[in-house]
């Protein structure tokens, strides 16, 4: 209503009324309707709401099963908490001495009534066993050099998830690369449910079912210590089967693939946020940034904008479209960092320059190259790329200002003034353009991702001192401050692997030479 009726204009005479103060008055009216509508539906959807009550609660442990597979597949996209609703706050009803009446699992619990817990108990297996299991299982399944990050890594996710019950960055680890394993998962957290009602075990928690939990509200537990046998077998069985999995599928959970996007990179968030933000297709995209534990919640005016590639090579572990421009990036812990740290660009009146990857393979930091004048950053700042194949497109829209006879180095100059260097190799020129063919000439407006120059890798890399090469800006004294993505494989032409925001002033003249 705010945003329908905050611009309205009036006959000047009552025109205070108007605009956002017309706001208000409407709501008022449209609250009163709204309860008069609500009083005279109200009787028929209470009757509605016993008689489902009723209905699910006859279900017994069949009832209990089918919870726990829903409430499991609910969580990727965070719904598992309104469906939690109606679990824990309202089905079933119990009359306190004091003639209070009490409706839900959890309040009826905390109230004493006998039958609460049925919807709570079964969860503490799931959150204080199973996902430590998928832990230990992932730090087992490492590679030998990844190994030491991921069990730090992993160590922590497993303790937040006995003692808290927060368990979606293990969750997040396998849903997205092996969802059929989550299906898996999501049954026999509905199994759990059914034992524990079968054993007729009655347990609860008020935030959580974690240790921290189950200790606190034991003493109003009914046979909740049967809960830790139950958990130590779930433990047993998750962490056989989730180890027999991901080696017999090749499931590549953190640590197993290629420059695994979980890594410590809490110091980088100020840098890499900014690179989000972008691939979220920028600030213009952004109605409405949220976070909890483990995602960004957003809706965005196109979600077609965002790059989900450049999102997973940042260090998102998925991404979920809810329709209507809402988005879950599932960033793990560092969510509520990242929207900190992005709602700071926004705020400011910045507008970065991005760089996509130039070639296929693996991106370097520029100390890295084999050469004292690129490594020193005596010729400008940047990245490098290890290729892996013989292609060099545009990182960014401009003009070509040089083409090296040798053709192993080609200058572009953006719109914006930064002159751009791209140099395919160390000792390349003494090649004299064996090998190297050129698709642009000096002069020519490219777009982002054009091919400029094609070689021929293999022999180009043996004869050279190093396939290493560098993209650099040579005019630094334009810039304000840098980001870099992280230093892994990338793809040719991936978004948003380095942005830079440009000073106020300009000025200097062409560096290339």
């Amino acid at each position: 209503m705010y945003h329908r009726v905050k611009d309205i204009q009036l006959p000047e005479s009552i025109q205070f009324f108007g605009g956002p103060r017309m706001v208000p008055l409407l709501m008022g009216l449209s609250i009163l309707a709204l309860s008069l509508i609500t009083i005279q539906f109200g009787p028929y959807m209470e009757l509605f709401m016993q008689t489902l009550s009723n209905a699910v609660l006859g279900l017994g442990g069949f009832g209990t099963f089918v919870y726990g597979v829903i409430h499991r597949l609910l969580v990727p996209s965070g719904l598992h908490h309104v469906f939690n609703n109606f679990f824990w706050f309202q089905l079933g009803a119990y009359e306190k001495p004091s003639g209070e009446m009490v409706f839900g699992d959890l309040p009826r619990y905390f109230a004493g009534d006998p039958k609460a817990g049925i919807y709570m108990a079964g969860l503490y297996p799931i959150m204080m066993f199973a996902l430590p299991a998928i832990a230990m299982a992932i730090i087992h399944e490492a590679r030998e050099d990844l190994k030491p990050k991921i069990r730090a890594t992993f160590l922590t996710a497993a303790l937040a998830s006995f003692l808290t019950g927060v368990t979606e960055p293990i969750e997040f680890a396998f849903l997205f690369v092996a969802p059929y394993l989550f299906i898996v998962h999501a049954i026999l957290s509905g199994l759990s449910m059914w034992i524990a009602y079968a054993l007729d075990i009655h347990h609860g928690f008020s935030y959580s079912a974690g240790a921290i939990d189950y200790l606190i509200n034991f003493h109003l537990s009914h046979n909740g210590w049967m809960l830790i046998p139950i958990g130590l077998g779930y433990f047993l069985v998750y962490y056989f089967l989730f180890r027999w999995a991901i080696r017999r599928f090749r499931i590549p959970t953190p640590g197993r693939e290629e420059g695994s996007q979980l890594e410590e990179w809490a110091g980088d968030i100020p840098y890499r946020s900014p690179l989000i933000l972008q691939a979220l297709g920028g600030k213009n995209n952004i109605k409405k940034l949220e976070a909890c534990i483990t995602r960004l919640r957003l809706t965005l005016e196109n979600d077609r904008l965002m790059d989900i590639a450049a999102l997973k090579h940042l260090g998102a572990a998925g991404v979920i479209r809810l329709g209507g421009g809402n988005v879950q990036v599932v960033f793990g812990t560092y969510s509520e960092l990242i929207r900190e740290e992005i709602k700071k660009v926004l705020v400011k009146d910045v507008h970065p320059v991005l760089f996509s990857a130039p070639m296929q393979g693996r991106m370097i930091p520029l100390e890295e190259v084999p050469d004292p004048i690129f490594a020193g950053r005596l010729v400008g700042n940047g990245v490098a790329f290890m290729p892996e194949k013989g292609e060099l497109v545009a990182p960014v829209s401009g003009k070509i200002m040089i083409l090296y006879p040798s053709l192993h180095a080609v200058g572009i100059q953006t719109e914006e003034g930064l002159e751009v260097l791209l140099h395919i190799g160390i000792d390349t020129s003494q090649l004299q353009g064996k090998w190297f063919t050129a698709l642009v000439k000096e002069g020519d407006q490219v777009e982002a991702g054009q091919l400029l120059i094609r070689f021929n890798l293999q022999k180009v890399k043996k004869n050279c001192k190093s396939l290493a090469t560098p993209m650099i800006i040579t005019n630094v004294d334009k810039v304000k401050s840098w980001s870099f993505a992280p230093f892994k494989t990338v793809k040719k032409g991936q978004a948003s692997v380095m942005s830079v925001v440009l000073k106020d002033a300009t000025g200097g003249g062409n560096t290339f030479g």
